[in-house]
């Protein structure tokens, strides 16, 4: 499977309206999280992104009042559909052990990213208000398809996105760690 994403940065539009805009459309509001993602490099890479990432992540369930720790890796974009990626993600218990790990392995930290989440779910399409300490507002919306099912999974995503009153020429294509590292961040 692969996660295919539109990213938008909130400019003209409030988060808070189209929260209800994503209700009226029939989202369902899911769980708000503050997130805690660690991204690590190979050491000596310097600063420089080889489009492949690992991420170490700490997501607190505000509603919930549970945390979950996960390891990510996130695999080389594919040139021909944009925003699309392998994902292999796996739960874990401990997050300063997992840290440690990594870097005994030959990883460094590279940059912390926080932000807090809201979640809005309708059939297989995860809707994403994300307010990015250093970057601020954006909304992702999210699915996962096979191979064979990428560019339909686009279309449709395309086409929600036009639904909510957004055009294509707002997307962005920079993970929220390549905007904060174009911003000068520091592990």
């Amino acid at each position: 499977m692969r996660e295919i994403e539109l990213k938008v940065a909130l400019e003209s539009i409030s988060p808070m309206a189209l929260a209800q805009r994503l209700t009226e459309m029939g989202f369902v509001p899911g769980a708000v999280v503050k997130d805690e993602d660690v991204y690590f490099q190979a050491k000596g890479e310097g600063t420089g992104l080889h489009n492949q990432v690992l991420r170490l992540r700490t997501s607190r369930d505000l509603l919930g009042g549970y945390t979950r720790c996960y390891l990510t890796y996130k695999g080389p974009r594919e040139e021909n559909i944009r925003q699309s990626r392998e994902e292999i993600q796996t739960g874990i218990e401990d997050v300063d052990a997992t840290a440690l790990l990594l870097e005994r392995l030959g990883y460094s930290p590279l940059l912390t990213v926080k932000k807090t989440r809201r979640h809005y779910h309708t059939d297989a399409v995860t809707a994403c208000l994300d307010a990015v300490e250093g970057a601020g507002p954006f909304l992702e919306l999210e699915i996962l398809a096979p191979q064979e099912g990428q560019q339909e999974a686009l279309e449709r995503l395309m086409a929600l996105l036009g639904e909510i009153g957004l055009e294509e020429k707002h997307l962005i294509h920079q993970s929220y760690l390549e905007l904060l590292l174009a911003k000068g961040g520091q592990g």
